[in-house]
């Protein structure tokens, strides 16, 4: 990564997939409620598809089963089963490898922390689980989709940046997928992909990443050593 100019104030991350491993329980928890309509199982494949775009998930279902999920109240009941087996499972989601070091590592060097996703929820809610994580305490501004549009619009990282008080050509936003690339350039920010997501390393450099990295050990040795980088051009 070529790093020949002014230093970043802020770093902004997306939340699944990037910071914590969720890809799993999504795939159980929508196929739960695909099978008590007596719908048959998605694959992961098709599953990574609507995610790399961040589909809301009344639009996955209405993609998955047009004819079944045209009613409001059957994609609303169906939302509701998948929510109930997600929830089952909640406590099994984990950071991913080095996602604890490389924002204490942020914090340490003194940059500003923020994460922008499009989860549905708010106030204290939304902090409950980063702290179960032991990562909140990293974080200064967490904002979600009830604040502001999801991604692949800008809307949530325009905040962010206003709340963490930085301009965008002071961030880098790091996500692992097409919908975080193409918010993050919206808003004028660099990007680096994490390839531990849905998105593809290929196409994450064509829309436009500086770099992608193959997981957040790699990112935190860039880290480390960061002195400058280049902004987006």
């Amino acid at each position: 990564m070529n790093t020949n100019d002014k230093k970043p104030k802020a770093f902004v991350f997306d939340l699944d997939g990037t910071l914590i491993g969720t890809f799993n329980l999504y795939l159980y928890s929508l196929n739960a409620g695909l099978q008590a309509f007596g719908l048959p199982s998605v694959s992961a494949e098709k599953l990574s598809e609507f995610l790399d775009q961040a589909f809301p998930l009344e639009e996955i279902l209405k993609r998955i089963a047009p004819s079944k999920f045209a009613d409001v109240q059957a994609r609303l009941s169906c939302v509701e089963k998948i929510k109930e087996a997600y929830f089952s499972v909640l406590k099994e989601v984990k950071l991913l490898v080095g996602a604890r070091d490389l924002l204490f590592t942020l914090k340490e060097k003194g940059f500003k922390v923020g994460i922008v996703t499009g989860r549905t929820t708010q106030g204290e809610e939304k902090w409950l689980e980063l702290k179960r994580l032991g990562i909140a305490e990293f974080v200064d501004v967490f904002v979600t989709g009830l604040e502001a549009p999801r991604k692949p619009s800008s809307g949530g990282i325009v905040v962010c940046l206003k709340k963490l008080k930085v301009k965008p050509e002071e961030a880098i936003f790091v996500g692992d997928s097409e919908a975080d690339v193409l918010a993050s350039r919206e808003a004028g920010l660099s990007f680096i992909g994490v390839a531990t997501g849905v998105g593809k390393k290929e196409r994450l450099l064509e829309l436009g990443a500086i770099y992608v990295v193959k997981d957040l050990l790699e990112l935190l040795e860039i880290v480390k050593r960061l002195d400058t980088f280049t902004p987006l051009e």
